[in-house]
């Protein structure tokens, strides 16, 4: 009902992806002074984005596994340079991401350097998806573990999770 006013108590925002973890439903929430649950906005923008949240580890020293990240524009200038410079600097197999999306949608893996023009088609799947990509090296074997945080100044971890 237009021009009906509600009264919110906090924001318990359950999104997923874009607009939902990266921040901007809680600029939102910021704007309007409602408190909500989760991560502030700041933390969910980085952590979004695959491309700062390697940056962030290896500006503190915490291991990550060798990358190379180009934007759209890049690409479509120097598309060769970008693909020999992947295969110069980083070992296979390797993972092509879109560096702002979920863990799942656009990401492909490229096993062994003779799939070149396999990989050329992984990053244009990936632009499709976003104009910032990530090429990182895989880990092999790799483990995708799970581990919620709750707390601020304080932190609680859960149990992992393995899937």
């Amino acid at each position: 009902m237009a021009g009906r006013e509600i009264t919110v108590d906090i924001a318990f925002p359950a999104l997923h992806g874009s607009f939902g973890e990266d921040g901007t439903i809680q600029g939102l929430f910021e704007m309007l002074n409602m408190p909500y649950v989760g991560c502030d906005v700041a933390s969910s923008a980085v952590t979004m984005d695959k491309v700062l949240t390697k940056l962030l580890y290896q500006s503190l020293m915490i291991p990550t596994t060798k990358f190379i990240h180009f934007t759209k524009k890049d690409w479509e200038k120097n598309k060769t340079n970008i693909l020999e410079n992947i295969n110069r600097e980083l070992s296979y197999p390797l993972f092509v991401k879109p560096a702002r999306l979920g863990s799942s949608i656009g990401i492909a893996k490229i096993s062994t350097q003779s799939g070149q023009s396999d990989l050329e088609t992984k990053i244009e799947v990936a632009l499709y998806y976003d104009t910032k990509i990530l090429v990182e090296e895989g880990v092999d074997p790799v483990v995708d573990l799970t581990c919620a945080l709750i707390g601020n100044e304080s932190v609680t971890p859960s149990l992992l999770q393995e899937s």
